[in-house]
């Protein structure tokens, strides 16, 4: 965790997995921290994939796919999707804002929706 947190910008804003919304650096590390003794102790966390998305020559958004231990789910992995936006900041790549969910096993498949089958109208609400 000391390594990750490394690169958290000084005011990195952090919204885990539950809601908590985590403000500074020294917040972000000690609320792992506590995580990390306690009930995810004994965890292992894995990346499956990650994306990057250049919005400047500074800034990126890296989207990765996450495994973790028995935490969350006695007995079996969970996955989760998290946003890091990231800032270049002098040669060093820091997390400036991070935001994690949960993935519904019965969605992780169809990232692509299908309008039919939601109700929802392409490209938002319904024309009044």
């Amino acid at each position: 965790m000391k390594a990750m947190h490394d690169l958290d910008t000084e005011d990195v804003q952090w919204i885990n997995v539950v809601g908590h919304l985590w403000r500074g650096k020294p917040t972000v590390f000690n609320g792992h921290t506590a995580i990390h003794k306690g009930m995810s102790a004994h965890d292992n966390c894995a990346v499956d994939t990650v994306e990057i998305h250049q919005l400047t020559p500074t800034v990126v958004v890296a989207i990765a796919t996450m495994r973790f231990g028995e935490s969350f789910a006695p007995g079996k992995f969970v996955k989760t999707r998290g946003s890091f936006t990231m800032m270049k900041r002098d040669t060093v790549w820091k997390i400036a804002q991070f935001q994690n969910t949960f993935i519904d096993p019965k969605a992780e498949h169809d990232d692509i929706p299908k309008w039919a089958a939601t109700g929802f109208f392409p490209g938002g609400a319904p024309p009044r």
